[in-house]
């Protein structure tokens, strides 16, 4: 068995890369890193980096392809801990996303888990989730 290998990053395949930038500052507090550009032809692409506090730390990558259709959203799911639910979803909706799930139990005990999905302009699906004090 090989040594294992962790993921270096998640790459978000966008239509606009700046548009999500937005959403995703405006709803997680996730900032600007780093953009690139280049690729020839079918490959030619669009990317910015985001992430916590402008450190690539808790971010991903956002990437627009150039010359080929953008995928359905439903590829991959972004998980979130919040810190509030409620503020979550009405910075998703004032962003131009929706709450596609409203806020439920997901564990009772301790600790008490809540859980929310919220989907981006694009329709890429968000999950919250938020530990509460007993």
């Amino acid at each position: 068995m090989p040594d294992s290998i962790p993921v270096f990053n998640t790459k978000i395949v966008v239509n606009d890369v700046d548009a999500m930038a937005a959403f995703f500052d405006a709803v997680f507090g996730l900032s600007s890193v780093s953009r690139n550009s280049g690729g020839e032809g079918h490959h030619q692409f669009d990317e910015l980096l985001i992430g916590a506090d402008g450190t690539r730390g808790g971010g991903f990558t956002l990437l627009s392809w150039v010359n080929r259709p953008t995928p359905s959203p439903d590829g991959v799911m972004l998980m979130f801990l919040v810190p509030d639910i409620a503020a979550v979803i009405d910075r998703a909706v004032a962003a131009g996303g929706s709450a596609t799930e409203p806020r439920k139990v997901a564990r009772e005990g301790r600790p008490k888990i809540e859980i929310s999905f919220v989907s981006t302009p694009e329709g890429h699906e968000c999950e919250c989730v938020q530990v509460v004090a007993s």
